[in-house]
C-alpha cells in the first residue's frame, strides 16, 4: 500500500533480461480476478518487491558484519529472479505441469543459467555461484528469500491482500528489525529476537491470503475448470503442456478458448461464471454440518486428495449420471498443503535468551490453532456446468454418498 524507490544502478543487464521482463505478462493472481476485480498485477511487481525487501534485510545484516557486500547483491538478484520460472498461469496450472515431473523451480535454475553473465555484471566478482545457491535452496542464505517468514512471502502476502482490498497489518521493516543471522547447528541461520507478535500477526495475515484468495472456494471453481481444460487439451490436441513455460497468459488463454476439445467449452464456462452450479460440498468429518443435505462428509486431511483423485471421481459421476466427462468438475483444494502451520513454524527461530528455539517449539497454542483453521477451511466442491445440471440432480448420488465414493478414492480402495 506505500510507495518506495527501488535502485536498480548497476543491476540493469538483470532487470532488463527477457527472462525478467516475461514476468510482465503472468498475473501474480491468475483467475483471481474473476472474485476480486483489481487483482491482475503482475508478477515482476512482486519480484522487484522481493528484490527490494531481500536487500533490505541484507544491508541490515551486512551493518552488523554477518554478511558480506557480494551476499547482499546475490540476495537483491536473487529476490528479482526467483519466478523466472514460472509459466502461464502460474501455481494455477504446475499442478498439471508437475504430472510429467516440471515445476517453475527447475525452470528458474535453466533460466538463470543463461543468465550467467548478466548476473555477474552486478558485482565485482562474480556472485552467479551465490545466486544459484540462494535458488536452489543450497545455499545458507536462501531461507532469507524462501522460508515462511522469506521476502517472497511477506511480499506476496502484502502485496496481494492490498489488490484484493484485504486489509493485513504487516510491516515488513518492523519484523526485520528484530533479525540476525546466528550459528546453529553447524550454519547461519536467521533468528529473531523479541518479534514473537510481529510473527504471529504475519503468521495470521499469510493464513489469510491463502484462504480468503489463493484457496477462497469461490476461486477454486474457475481454477478447476481451468486445469481439466488443460489436461482436455493436451490430451485431444497433442499439445505438449511443458509448452506452457513458454506462454504468456493471453496466449495460454487464447489457445483454450480457441481449442476444439472440451478446452473451449470450459473456457466459456469460466468466462460465464453463472455457468456452473455447486451440487455440494465435502467436508471432513469434524467440520462437516450435520443433516444438512448439501454438505457430505470425508475422513482424509487437507493435501491427502490429489489432482488425480479429483479426475478419477469426476468420471465416475459423469459415468454414473450417464453426463460427457467435462459436465462435472471436482475441487481439490489445490496447494492447501502449503499451510502445513507444523511444518513452516518448525523453519522459523527465535532467540530466547540466548537459546534458540523454532516458534513451534515456543508457541504450540499458535500453530494448533492455524492447523485447526486450516481443517476449518477444507472442502472439496462438486460442481455441474449449466446446460446438464437438470440431468445431474436427477442422476447423481447423493452429496452424503459422493463423499463416501471420495474417500475410497482417496485411500485407494474400491468403492
Amino acid at each position: 500500500g506505500g510507495v518506495v524507490d527501488v535502485d536498480f544502478s548497476g543491476y540493469e543487464q538483470v532487470l532488463f533480461h527477457k527472462n525478467v521482463q516475461r514476468m510482465n505478462f503472468i498475473e501474480q493472481l491468475s483467475l483471481v480476478h474473476l472474485h476480486y476485480p483489481d487483482a491482475k498485477h503482475p508478477r515482476l511487481g512482486h519480484s522487484i518487491g522481493v528484490a527490494y525487501l531481500s536487500e533490505m534485510l541484507g544491508n541490515q545484516l551486512l551493518a552488523a558484519n554477518r554478511v558480506t557486500e557480494d551476499e547482499v547483491r546475490a540476495l537483491k538478484v536473487a529476490g528479482l529472479c526467483h519466478d523466472i520460472g514460472h509459466g502461464a498461469s502460474s501455481h494455477v496450472l504446475e499442478s498439471v505441469t508437475k504430472l510429467l515431473g516440471v515445476c517453475h523451480e527447475d525452470k528458474t535454475l535453466e533460466r538463470i543459467a543463461e543468465m550467467e553473465t548478466e548476473i555477474n555484471s552486478c558485482a565485482k566478482k562474480p556472485i552467479y555461484p551465490l545466486v544459484r545457491g540462494m535458488l536452489s535452496k543450497t545455499h545458507d542464505l536462501a531461507p532469507l528469500i524462501s522460508s515462511i517468514v522469506g521476502t517472497d512471502k511477506i511480499d506476496y502476502v502484502t502485496r496481494d491482500t492490498h489488490h484484493c482490498g484485504i486489509a493485513v497489518d504487516v510491516d515488513a521493516s518492523r519484523l526485520y528489525s528484530g533479525a540476525d543471522l546466528l550459528m546453529h547447528e553447524g550454519k547461519r541461520t536467521l533468528v529473531f529476537t523479541g518479534k514473537t507478535k510481529e510473527i504471529n500477526t504475519f503468521l495470521g495475515a499469510w493464513w489469510m491470503a491463502h484462504t480468503d484468495i489463493y484457496l477462497h472456494l469461490e476461486v477454486e471453481i474457475p481454477r478447476a475448470m481451468f486445469r481439466r481444460a488443460a489436461m482436455f487439451h493436451a490430451k485431444g490436441a497433442g499439445w505438449n503442456v511443458q509448452d506452457v513455460y513458454g506462454m504468456s497468459d493471453y496466449e495460454l488463454y487464447s489457445l483454450f478458448q480457441n481449442s476444439k476439445t472440451p478446452a473451449g467449452y470450459l473456457m466459456n464456462c469460466i468466462n460465464h461464471g453463472a455457468l456452473n452450479s455447486v451440487y455440494g460440498t465435502l467436508r471432513d468429518n469434524g467440520n462437516a454440518a450435520k443433516n444438512d443435505p448439501s454438505v457430505g462428509a470425508i475422513s482424509f486431511k487437507p493435501g491427502m486428495f490429489t489432482l488425480h483423485d479429483s479426475v478419477e471421481l469426476e468420471e465416475r459421476l459423469t459415468s454414473i449420471a450417464r453426463l460427457p466427462p467435462y459436465a462435472v468438475i471436482v475441487t481439490v483444494g489445490d496447494g492447501i498443503d502449503r499451510l502445513d502451520a507444523a511444518g513452516k513454524t518448525k523453519t522459523i527461530y527465535e532467540n530466547h535468551d540466548g537459546r534458540i528455539r523454532t516458534f513451534y517449539e515456543a508457541h504450540p497454542d499458535i500453530v494448533e490453532k492455524l492447523e485447526q483453521k486450516t481443517k476449518g477451511h477444507f472442502a472439496l466442491q462438486v460442481v455441474v456446468l449449466q446446460n446438464y445440471w437438470d440431468d445431474a440432480r436427477r442422476m447423481l448420488p447423493s452429496i452424503k454418498c459422493i463423499g463416501k465414493m471420495a474417500d475410497a478414492v482417496a485411500q485407494h480402495k474400491e468403492s
